[in-house]
């Protein structure tokens, strides 16, 4: 089975990575994954997908006159804001960025579409895709339900470029 937590991992198109093992190294960019990811070393791996929030960022970045930039301290916001005023699957969306533990937590209000700690979830795909666009690194997500819905964003972690 597979045991390690989601990671959508930067490339030609954004995919979401669901490695085999918690810890294993990621793979290379995304235009080499295949739905199945099967390399020499049998302790990685894993089965890697189209997120649902890549044509929502594809519609977003439709909408902005410029690049989120690859600081998470301005594209946060913009992305968070997105969430309410361009897709409405938020009633409120606040974020705060971490340099220092490379997180990035969005505090979301009136979520709608489901359950919000399913995988890949508009709501935190959207979010994941988007930061992966910006910051051209791989982001690690954990939905909290709690009220309000916590959406934490990791990033930063490298890429196996073997």
């Amino acid at each position: 089975g597979l045991r390690g937590e989601p990671v959508y991992i930067p490339g030609e198109a954004v995919r979401l990575f669901v490695p085999r093992d918690a810890d294993a190294p990621l793979p290379g960019l995304a235009t080499d994954l295949d739905l199945f990811v099967v390399p020499e070393d049998p302790t990685t791996g894993g089965v890697a997908f189209h997120p649902t929030g890549v044509p929502l960022f594809e519609e977003f970045s439709d909408t902005i006159d410029q690049s989120l930039g690859p600081r998470p301290q301005s594209a946060a916001p913009v992305i968070a804001d997105a969430l309410v005023e361009v897709f409405e699957l938020a009633d409120t969306a606040e974020s705060a960025v971490d340099t220092d533990t490379q997180r990035i937590t969005f505090e979301i209000s009136g979520a709608g579409l489901g359950d919000p700690t399913a995988i890949d979830h508009p709501i935190s795909s959207f979010l994941a895709v988007s930061l992966v666009e910006a910051l051209a690194e791989p982001v690690e997500v954990t939905v909290t339900a709690d009220d309000p819905l916590t959406v934490t964003c990791r990033y930063g972690r490298d890429e196996d470029t073997t």
